[in-house]
């Protein structure tokens, strides 16, 4: 399963280009998360891109500098699976309580609250 970090970018231009003035909301819990999950992904890939760029500029045989970079891939992909899951999940968690913010900013919009209407209703005196 792949994450594109691309596909957040995207997203935020189109909530620019369709006029979306809030950015979006993430519960205390949740942002934390995703930060951290976030920066442990760039850990696993700047350290697979440090060592395969060592490993491609090796003068061994090419023979091991081909076992060892498959080698180094594989663990690559064994260490990015569990921390690319995680990111699928909480950026779920995120859509569905997006959708509900949505939801409920669509239900109030253009009501007024019980404390505005109080103060535009004919005084009883």
């Amino acid at each position: 399963m792949s994450f594109d970090l691309a596909v957040l970018a995207r997203q935020q231009r189109q909530a620019e280009q369709t006029g979306a003035s809030e950015p979006p909301f993430y519960p205390g819990d949740l942002l934390p998360a995703l930060q951290s999950t976030l920066a442990s992904l760039a850990d696993v890939e700047v350290r697979y891109e440090a060592e395969r760029d060592y490993l491609e500029e090796w003068s061994g045989p090419e023979e091991v500098k081909q076992r060892l970079i498959a080698a180094l891939q594989s663990r690559w992909c064994k260490d990015r699976e569990p921390i690319v899951e995680r990111l699928a999940r909480l950026r779920e968690q995120a859509t569905v309580m997006s959708r509900g913010q949505r939801r409920e900013r669509a239900r109030h919009k253009g009501r007024f609250s019980s404390e505005h209407l109080r103060g535009l209703r004919p005084s009883a005196a």
